[in-house]
């Protein structure tokens, strides 16, 4: 699959000279509901999977005290389209249609990240619907709960947060990388 990249002309330079892509820290993003969306679903979401009250406070506070408070853990994404036609993502993302796209890979990409055995730095396709991230939490719930292992549980969730957005942004056909950086604390 072939994925584009919009960004500044001079950005293309930067990537060029250096040979290296550079990640967003979701912390200063240009978007302010890129915070603050993806949270209230997570929460509504994990209300909805957990067995009691007191469980999802456990849960959500090991998740929102890192996406929140935690000044040591950094989550940082870069995004891709696969419209490389679409007229918002050259405006919003290319300076205003006078920047460029980068073209990508996605084969290519995924053998470099096998070799590197990373499985925190996947290619996913971002979730507009809420259903489809409320799938996401319950597989990570079921694969963790039994042995109450909140850390985990806390970690995975915290990859799922940068791949949320409101469907009034399904236009973008938008995938992101995402990693964390730093240590969750629990």
């Amino acid at each position: 699959m072939k994925l584009y990249h919009f960004t500044r002309f001079e950005n293309l330079i930067n990537i060029l000279e250096s040979n290296k892509l550079f990640f967003s820290n979701l912390k200063y993003s240009n978007d302010p509901s890129e915070g603050l969306y993806p949270i209230e679903v997570i929460r509504d979401c994990l209300q909805k999977i957990c067995k009691d009250e007191g469980e999802f406070k456990t849960i959500f506070r090991h998740v929102n005290a890192n996406i929140i408070s935690n000044e040591n853990l950094n989550l940082y994404s870069i995004s891709f389209t696969s419209e490389l036609n679409s007229v918002h993502s050259r405006m919003e993302y290319g300076d205003y249609a006078r920047g460029v796209a980068i073209e990508f890979d996605t084969d290519k990409y995924n053998e470099i990240i096998e070799k590197k055995a990373n499985s925190n730095l996947n290619i996913k396709s971002v979730y507009y619907d809420v259903k489809c991230v409320r799938r996401e939490i319950e597989t990570i719930y079921k694969n963790n709960i039994e042995d109450k292992n909140f850390f985990e549980l806390a970690k995975q969730i915290l990859l799922v947060y940068p791949i949320v957005k409101d469907d009034l942004y399904k236009i973008e056909n938008e995938y992101r990388i995402c990693f964390v950086d730093g240590k969750p604390y629990m």
